[in-house]
């Protein structure tokens, strides 16, 4: 099945040379394999996005051309015999394919990202509940040469929310070499949504920290940041706008000062 569309009604965005806006594919069954929205990808003025499934309405590729019919950005994506996802595949231009392998329960196990400076291998490692507790990176440059070598840990409470991530390692610019360590605490509210934030340096000193509000549907509407001393450094805002169907058809987000962040608007398509 293919669906095409193209864009032509858009919404200018935070960065003024630049025109954001998003093509969605979605279906309507979920009885067999819960599957209720596919792909979500912005288009600038004038693209076409181009979806295809296969029989089980699941997306199989995605290609996106400019007015001339270059393509600029597509993505293959393999199934278990099980209908998990096997591996994801995407390219933009020449310069970036990214691989993402996922084992028989379609849970991510190692992400591969070829630019053409490096290559980057993220493999992720899981508790027996299927939570992700480490995270290792190796990036090297085209001839061989170690760009950085980093490891995520993570803990989590009883529910499955993350309560604190330690990332540690290092990396390597010539001769020059950096250490890369990164602390943050995490706390909820009654309702699982993250309220808060806390980022501490190697001594365990409080560097920042942030603070979130909710709606009712979980989203952030703000977010502030606070020094070591409680002070106000920035505060965002952000507002949702949803159709009948509970799809999200607008997000603006504002400054401190209430200058516009991001400005975006949302466009969907109904598969037959």
């Amino acid at each position: 099945m293919l669906v095409k569309k193209k864009i032509t009604d858009l919404e200018k965005s935070w960065r003024d040379d630049i025109w954001r806006n998003s093509s969605k594919a979605r279906t309507d069954f979920d009885s067999k394999w819960g599957v209720q929205e596919e792909i979500l990808f912005e288009l600038q003025e004038g693209l076409t996005a181009t979806y295809e499934y296969n029989d089980n309405q699941q997306l199989v590729t995605y290609e996106s051309r400019d007015d001339e019919g270059e393509k600029l950005r597509s993505i293959e994506i393999e199934y278990h015999p099980n209908y998990h996802k096997k591996l994801r595949t995407e390219r933009r231009g020449d310069n970036y394919k990214s691989e993402y392998v996922y084992n028989q329960k379609g849970i991510l196990e190692e992400r591969i990202i070829e630019t053409n400076n490096s290559t980057a291998v993220d493999t992720y490692h899981r508790n027996e509940n299927n939570e992700l507790i480490k995270v290792k990176t190796i990036e090297k440059d085209n001839s061989g040469n170690l760009i950085q070598e980093r490891i995520i840990n993570r803990k989590y409470k009883n529910d499955g929310k993350t309560v604190h991530s330690i990332t540690t390692g290092e990396s390597y610019w010539g001769n020059r070499k950096s250490n890369i360590y990164s602390n943050r605490i995490y706390e909820y509210d009654e309702k699982g949504n993250n309220k808060e934030i806390i980022r501490k340096d190697k001594e365990d000193k409080i560097d920042e920290i942030w603070e979130y509000e909710h709606d009712e549907k979980g989203n952030t509407i703000l977010a502030t940041e606070k020094d070591s001393e409680g002070n106000i450094v920035t505060k965002n805002t952000h507002q949702y706008e949803y159709d009948e169907y509970g799809n999200k058809i607008k997000y603006l987000s504002k400054s401190k000062r209430g200058r516009v962040r991001i400005n975006e608007r949302y466009f969907y398509e109904r598969l037959k």
